[in-house]
């Protein structure tokens, strides 16, 4: 589902920031904001 994908994307982006891939994770983060602004 949809929240699926949202909930398993912003747990990427906790391990993305935790292993300090800061350019990984602005374009998780990006990629979060579009799905969560098409709800």
């Amino acid at each position: 589902t949809h929240q699926e994908q949202l909930d398993r994307l912003k747990k990427e982006l906790d391990e993305a920031v935790e292993k300090e891939e800061y350019e990984k994770a602005a374009k998780l983060r990006d990629h979060i904001k579009k799905l969560e602004s098409r709800q």
